[in-house]
């Protein structure tokens, strides 16, 4: 839509460098989303991309122990963690990469729907429902979940290939165009509320 921000303008309110990659997280802050992993994957990418930063939409109970996490980890200054925005789609549509890194079962992935609209790919664990989402290899890459290693090799590869990159969040927002219809997207909608009424 055109009333969204511009990503530069996004960039500048939060304080990152216009050209600096951005891997994004939208998804409440509790253990099972695997924010802790997300955190040491951008940890080993630190030294390879200066610039790196990660921004994490979504309040919940892990936000003080992800803000130590990332203390921890000498990551703070690349670290934006949000809490709940009414600007998600804003913020999503500034990112390089999103990471969906579940460490459980965790139905269809919304975030990576939204990410694709703007022809951004995703990075994100290999569960049932995820692959739905993403495509490995088409719309993005999986990875096995809880393993941070595996996680930042395959950020890496996107990060470093612009061509891979644009072509799997091509394929990715042309898949949202042509195959996810109104009644696919009420089946989804249906599951995810049903998971959510079982947690």
């Amino acid at each position: 839509p055109s009333s969204l921000r511009a990503p530069d303008e996004v960039r500048e309110h939060l304080g990152i460098p216009r050209g600096a990659p951005i891997i994004g997280s939208v998804a409440a802050l509790i253990p099972r989303k695997g924010h802790t992993y997300l955190l040491e994957a951008v940890s080993l990418l630190s030294h390879r991309w200066p610039d790196l930063h990660v921004v994490f939409v979504g309040g919940g109970p892990l936000m003080a122990q992800l803000c130590q996490q990332a203390e921890n980890l000498g990551i703070a200054d690349r670290c934006r963690i949000l809490g709940w925005r009414d600007d998600k789609m804003d913020l999503v549509r500034s990112f390089t990469v999103v990471a969906v890194p579940s460490v459980a079962v965790d139905g269809f992935s919304m975030t990576a729907l939204e990410a694709a609209q703007f022809g951004i790919p995703a990075v994100a664990s290999d569960w049932p429902g995820i692959d739905e989402a993403v495509l490995d290899g088409v719309t993005g890459l999986l990875v096995p979940p809880g393993d941070a290693e595996a996680l930042a090799e395959a950020l890496n590869r996107l990060l470093s290939d612009e061509v891979l990159r644009c072509r799997l969040g091509e394929q990715a927002r042309q898949r949202v165009l042509a195959d996810l219809t109104i009644n696919h997207m009420a089946e989804i909608l249906d599951g995810v509320y049903l998971d959510l009424l079982r947690h």
